[in-house]
């Protein structure tokens, strides 16, 4: 997710965009996003500890937590990478419900990563939220399987793809798609200006990127 985002802002960049125009991204009701994501590492933290106290509990919660991030994807639908994000969120919530409530992980990781952290905690039952997967493994080609050389050895999803890849578009399209919709008035304030011509002789419009929009409402809750 940070290389995908890094890539986005990285682009628009060097197309001319300005990382200020992050500044003025507006979300509503963006405490549910900072809620789903503190559900996400409750669970990769403490998952173990939770599931042993009540079966059901991180088949409960994944489905609370991704409940929680629909509804935030759907109430900031102008921004329409979100919805890749929330598709990529849905593949992620179906193989870890079909598998308990836990993201299987390819088995291959024992093999490149034998004495890792991730790898001895897998081993041991104790890695959150996250599982070897085995035989008995469910919707697997939805799991964690395919490999990521980053900055470390792992493995992704495609559903995690799905969630780069809007991240991805959503960065570079707020930082590019930024350059015409915000221009500072003689005051020095920033003004919003619609379906302009890209600045500084830029050649093609921005319509269709997921530019800042400071003046948007939230009207559904």
């Amino acid at each position: 997710m940070l290389e995908s985002t890094l890539l986005g802002l990285g682009i628009g960049m060097l197309r001319g965009g300005r990382a200020k125009a992050l500044l003025y991204i507006r979300f509503c009701h963006a405490w549910l996003l900072l809620l789903a994501f503190l559900i996400e590492r409750l669970l990769s933290s403490y998952g173990d500890w939770i599931s042993r106290q009540w079966p059901y509990a991180l088949s409960v919660a994944v489905i609370a937590q991704y409940s929680i991030l629909m509804i935030f994807i759907v109430l900031n639908a102008r921004y329409r990478s979100m919805w890749l994000i929330g598709a990529g969120g849905l593949l992620n919530a179906a193989v870890m419900l079909a598998n308990g409530g836990r993201m299987p992980v390819n088995e291959a990781l024992v093999r490149i990563a034998p004495q890792s952290i991730t790898t001895l905690d897998l081993m041991a039952g104790e890695a959150g939220n996250y599982v070897l997967a085995d035989a008995a493994t469910r919707l697997r080609f939805l799991g964690d399987m395919i490999p990521i050389w980053n900055f470390t050895r792992s493995f992704a999803s495609i559903g995690d793809l799905f969630i780069a890849l809007g991240m991805f578009l959503f960065v570079y399209g707020a930082v590019y798609g930024g350059r015409p919709a915000y221009l500072p008035d003689s005051n020095g304030r920033i003004l919003y200006i619609k379906g302009q011509w890209p600045a500084n002789g830029g050649s093609g419009r921005t319509e269709g990127l997921d530019r800042p929009d400071r003046s948007a409402s939230c009207t559904m809750i």
